[in-house]
């Protein structure tokens, strides 16, 4: 489940209460990496719950970019996988190689 427009940082987000009230749960607010640092993670069962900024949409690589992949082939991402992404901090534009190409 992918909500846009989310906010990492404003705890009265309404994708919160949101959540708790389907019996999710928030796992990680913030990535340790930019672009992309207000993104969240959570769960509801056993699906992931990813929170973006709006900005998210703008970029062309960020945290976003790095966390799918994961979701996408296990099914799932937790706090940990998000935080071992985050090793290098900034992404770069050099980091292309890291992504499928644009068209």
């Amino acid at each position: 489940m992918l909500f846009a427009g989310a906010s990492a940082i404003d705890p009265l987000d309404p994708a919160y209460a949101e959540l708790a009230k389907a019996g999710g749960r928030v796992l990680q607010l913030g990535a340790p990496m930019h672009p992309g640092s207000m993104l969240w993670l959570g769960s509801l069962h056993e699906a992931a719950v990813v929170g973006v900024a709006s900005c998210a949409g703008f970029g062309r690589n960020s945290s976003l970019d790095l966390l799918l992949p994961f979701v996408f082939a296990y099914g799932r991402a937790d706090a940990g996988d998000l935080l071992r992404l985050g090793h290098g901090g900034l992404i770069e534009a050099g980091a292309g190689r890291r992504f499928p190409p644009y068209s």
